[in-house]
């Protein structure tokens, strides 16, 4: 049986956080002219899933352990780690070696974490 972790409201809330990053990143996306620019406008779109994904999740949480909560944690770390390498790569070839490593880093790690929480043991 599920759990409920958050209210209606704060539910309302971070459904209503979500719809507006994703708006604003998809505006600014369309408005900025550079790649690197656009790699970093769409975090906001990023964040905006998940926190969409977060509202559902905590409305109505899975059992710990079971394959839809190791679903939804390792698609969490694989987003967040396919947007900083994404925007690494981005940042490396068009402006420094240094964003490669600044958001190449984490997003290793993100990759990795995501892995380890898929293959997870049961519980």
């Amino acid at each position: 049986m599920a759990r409920r972790r958050i209210g209606t409201v704060q539910a309302g809330f971070a459904l209503l956080a979500g719809l507006l990053a994703i708006g604003l990143g998809v505006g600014l996306v369309i408005e900025v002219e550079s790649a690197f620019g656009r790699a970093w406008a769409s975090a906001f779109v990023f964040f905006g899933v998940l926190s969409l994904l977060g509202a559902v999740v905590a409305s109505r949480a899975p059992a710990p352990g079971s394959v839809l909560a190791r679903t939804i944690g390792a698609a969490t770390l694989g987003l967040l780690g396919a947007w900083a390498g994404i925007t690494g790569v981005v940042g490396a070839v068009e402006g420094s070696w240094l964003w490669g490593v600044l958001l190449g880093v984490p997003a290793v790690y993100l990759l990795v974490q995501a892995v380890r929480v898929w293959r997870s043991p049961r519980t």
